[in-house]
């Protein structure tokens, strides 16, 4: 008969003594206090010492009123109060996964933004305006792209190919099973390129000119950037 979680003894090393313990007594010494303020002092101003270090604040929800007034009481009568904080308690179940939700991100300080004004300038002054023309035929070909977005419908590949390669070794399969990414951008998958090909070509005739030739720029490019490194090359020797 199997024994049952709480009826497990384990041995641990408490002060230099080897001391049993049940699960329940480990999780109970793990956890020091329970979430929450709990004081300590309340003594005197004068009595603080600066030189003990003090952390950035946080901001915490709560009872703003309560913290206001005893702020302000404190203020008052030159008193100050030492507490201990403990934030919260560790889950009990961990969770391996991000659940979809909001995204933090931390905002710089007037001193570390960058001036970009140089690099957002045009070469030649101004940057060349879209017509009402080019922005119909760029709305409609986004327009035939877009589709309600489910984060279920999106599977990473790297790791379904990594539960792909699980499944071939535990079934002994002769060939592991094909994985489809599901991240690939529209041009990949045939079915998807002829979906928009009205809507290519019209966003294409809109804002390139006939004679443009992708494969010609292309060479013009490489054969600009080859002609740099040669006379580079002849200024280093």
């Amino acid at each position: 008969m199997p024994l049952l979680d709480r009826e497990i003894i384990r041995r641990r090393q408490v002060g230099g003594e080897t001391v049993d313990m049940s699960p329940d007594e480990i999780d109970k010494l793990r956890r020091i206090t329970l979430p929450g303020f709990y004081l300590f002092f309340n003594g005197s101003l004068p009595l603080l010492f600066y030189q003990i270090s003090m952390k950035y604040f946080e901001e915490v929800l709560g009872s703003t009123l309560m913290y206001r007034t005893l702020y302000e009481v404190c203020m008052k009568q030159k008193k100050m109060m030492i507490c201990r904080y403990t934030q919260k308690a560790n889950e009990e179940i961990s969770s391996k996964f991000r659940y979809a939700g909001f995204h933090l991100v931390y905002l710089p300080y007037a001193e570390d933004k960058r001036d970009l004004s140089e690099q957002m300038t045009h070469p030649d002054g101004e940057w060349p305006k879209a017509s009402k023309e080019q922005i119909e035929a760029a709305r409609g070909f986004v327009k035939k792209l877009t589709a309600s977005y489910f984060p279920e419908k999106f599977c990473n590949p790297v790791l379904q190919k990594h539960y792909k390669v699980i499944e071939a070794l535990a079934l002994d399969y002769a060939e592991m099973p094909e994985v489809k990414d599901q991240i690939q951008p529209y041009f990949v998958h045939d079915v998807f390129r002829k979906r928009v090909e009205k809507e290519l070509d019209s966003y294409r005739t809109a804002t390139l000119s006939d004679d443009y030739n992708p494969e010609e720029k292309k060479k013009k490019e490489t054969k600009t950037k080859r002609t740099d490194d040669s006379s580079r090359s002849s200024k280093i020797l």
